[in-house]
């Protein structure tokens, strides 16, 4: 039986444990920003890990999550834009609806965005992992950084948004 919103597969996503293990170091602090808006579209979600050095913060891995139910050609579309600024992206596609995304995993492979299905018990498979990339906008990727760490501080920015995912 397929998600019947957006919301639900989004909730049930970012609680699975899978997700939090392939984003999360043993190393690093690691924060959530729930669709930020003002960079190259609105990502679901967007995960950094954070390393701290002489009182400096640097974002030193990002992942860009498009979360959608069935329609994988709009949902890769969207995550290609979002390697603009972040190192990962990925779509994640309700399981119900991954036939059509299977058959096309060339397209993923190509772009380098991941592919992940989730059920409604919450169970996750990874599909397509990509490889990590510098993003291939600097300026983006600079706008991205001074969104999460702020313009000059080299601190993190807490905002309403943001969200300690692992510290």
């Amino acid at each position: 039986m397929p998600f019947k919103t957006e919301e639900q597969l989004f909730e049930k996503a970012i609680t699975s444990p899978f997700l939090q293990n392939m984003v999360e170091t043993l190393i690093y602090p690691t924060y959530a920003y729930v669709e930020p808006k003002g960079l190259f579209g609105i990502p679901d979600l967007v995960i950094v890990n954070v390393e701290y050095k002489s009182g400096q913060a640097t974002i030193i891995r990002s992942f860009a999550f498009e979360m959608k139910l069935s329609n994988w050609k709009r949902a890769i579309t969207q995550a290609y834009r979002y390697r603009a600024f972040a190192n990962l992206s990925f779509v994640v596609i309700d399981r119900y609806f991954l036939k059509p995304a299977l058959e096309n995993i060339g397209d993923f492979v190509k772009s380098n965005i991941g592919l992940i299905s989730i059920d409604r018990s919450g169970f996750l498979n990874l599909h397509y992992t990509p490889k990590f990339e510098e993003p291939y906008s600097y300026e983006l990727e600079v706008k991205f950084q001074r969104m999460i760490l702020g313009e000059n501080d080299g601190k993190v920015s807490y905002s309403p948004d943001l969200m300690v995912w692992r510290s």
